[in-house]
């Protein structure tokens, strides 16, 4: 039997990992999504919180959308355009729902520089446009130490805001950061081919 196009057979395993880490009724934001293989993956298999795929660029959310619409789950994947999360608080999702927030596949400088956005921390030298973007160079200024929203962040969820982080590059970078904004970071490892990746679940202290 063939696949059905818009349905990975599974994940490729550093995704794999981050879906096993995914609380079962959390609303889950996949940051970046690119194909939406993560939400449709975890709809596929019975996910039953909110699933919001979302990506900077009108061109991967539309391969997103077909994707979504071909395995038939647009009921149960959402679409949203945004500048890293920018968008999240219009979502209006439950605050008595925990929130799970997916950013894998970029430069750990990357990630951090929209967290940071949404943080409300300040950057001299990385643009969000460019940090949704896995081959971005920019490099990162330091952190404002003492903006007082570096007290763990914007998030709205009674029952806990968690970020699960996948570094294709710099993970020291996004540990630093993490460790800056007072968020536990618990490190992971899995294997992909003759690679090793690190993973990162963060909540705060």
């Amino acid at each position: 039997m063939t696949t059905p196009p818009g349905r990975p057979k599974s994940l490729p395993p550093r995704l794999l990992a981050l879906a096993q880490h995914i609380r079962p009724t959390a609303a889950v934001i996949d940051v970046g999504t690119d194909h939406a293989f993560l939400p449709i993956y975890l709809a596929q298999q019975g996910h039953v919180g909110r699933l919001i795929a979302m990506d900077i660029a009108p061109g991967p959310l539309a391969q997103a959308e077909g994707n979504i619409a071909r395995r038939r789950l647009s009921d149960r994947i959402e679409l949203a355009l945004s500048n890293g999360l920018e968008q999240l608080q219009s979502l209006n999702i439950d605050p008595d729902t925990p929130l799970d927030i997916v950013i894998a596949g970029m430069g750990g400088e990357n990630i951090a520089a929209i967290l940071a956005e949404f943080m409300g921390a300040q950057f001299n030298d990385v643009s969000l446009h460019s940090a949704q973007s896995p081959s971005s160079k920019s490099s990162m200024s330091e952190v404002n130490s003492s903006d007082e929203l570096f007290s763990p962040v914007r998030c709205r969820s009674s029952l806990g805001c968690r970020y699960l982080l996948q570094p294709m590059t710099r993970a020291e970078k996004l540990l630093d950061f993490l460790a800056d904004v007072n968020l536990h970071a618990e490190e992971y490892t899995v294997s992909e081919g003759r690679r090793v990746y690190q993973y990162f679940v963060a909540m705060s202290k």
